[in-house]
């Protein structure tokens, strides 16, 4: 794999813009669509473009892995965008995007349990420890600590966060598919499952929509999710995992920008002290943060 050059840093942003305004853009759909619609339209409108760039041999390996298609679609669709989307209902974006934080964190903890070839070090065990902190500070920051509709929408998005860890683990067996027919594959299962969701409990031909939330929904379906997909997978393939990883770092603060500007959010300073510390917790477990202030200090003698 490459290092990433300036125009995958460049990527690396704009990816941390278009999934950090994904939440803000939640949020503004919840006001007026339930949950499982919600879900329905982002993944069915997000697919469309990217069935058309599969051509004849991506279809035919969407046929040929439509099980597993499946299963990515509960595990990495399905489930966690209810729960965000459940728990954005009560909660402000800029919370729930910093929570959605501690996913890599969660995939660190479980990758051992799961997978070969992995182990937790001392790096790891820190940087969990520390995106644990950040959410108590987040979760208990407020003036009480009761079970309200805010602690149960910040459990919600956690247990989101938590599921695109499992998802992380389970994708593992997709290496040597092309991105995008994952992607496609996964997005299609996702809104065919909740498909029958939206039909069966919240009539969605009732619903009339406003221009905004009509507009916040082509946003999040079209940009957020189809064009960072593809910024994604491109980073994914030339620099890797690993370098892929970064964008985490960037999602809480673009999510708390554009939540300020866009719909004046004004998060408390228990949100930024929480950001910080899962910020920090990811850069621990990454490590290259705290290699490169190494590599650059001074050697004895001051040469």
């Amino acid at each position: 794999m490459e290092p990433p050059s300036p125009r995958d840093w460049v990527l690396l942003v704009t990816l941390s813009v278009l999934w950090g305004g994904a939440f803000v853009f939640t949020g503004i759909v919840v006001t007026e669509l339930p949950v499982f619609t919600t879900v329905m339209l982002r993944s069915g409108i997000a697919v469309l473009p990217l069935l058309l760039m599969l051509g004849r041999d991506g279809r035919a390996a969407l046929r040929a892995h439509w099980p597993a298609f499946l299963v990515m679609g509960f595990l990495n669709g399905l489930l966690p965008h209810t729960l965000i989307v459940f728990g954005q209902q009560s909660i402000e974006a800029g919370t729930a995007a910093i929570l959605n934080g501690m996913a890599p964190l969660f995939s660190v903890f479980l990758a051992p349990l799961f997978a070969t070839g992995e182990r937790l070090t001392a790096n790891r065990i820190a940087g969990v420890s520390l995106g644990i902190c950040g959410v108590a500070v987040l979760v208990g920051g407020g003036p009480s600590f009761e079970l309200g509709p805010k602690l149960i929408g910040e459990f919600a998005v956690l247990g989101g966060a938590l599921t695109y860890a499992f998802a992380a683990i389970y994708a593992r067996r997709f290496r040597g598919i092309k991105p995008v027919v994952v992607a496609g594959g996964q997005l299609g299962m996702t809104a065919l499952l909740a498909l029958p969701l939206a039909l069966a409990f919240e009539a969605p031909w009732r619903l009339a929509p406003g221009p905004d939330v009509i507009g916040a929904m082509l946003v999040l379906a079209l940009v957020s999710t189809s064009v960072g997909y593809l910024i994604y997978f491109h980073l994914l393939g030339r620099t890797g995992a690993t370098n892929a990883l970064l964008v985490t770092l960037l999602i809480p603060v673009s999510a708390l920008i554009i939540a300020a500007i866009l719909i004046g959010e004004r998060p408390g300073p228990e949100s930024y002290l929480g950001m910080v510390l899962v910020i920090g917790g990811i850069a621990t477990v990454d490590g290259r943060v705290f290699r490169l202030l190494r590599s650059r200090r001074p050697l004895p003698g001051g040469d």
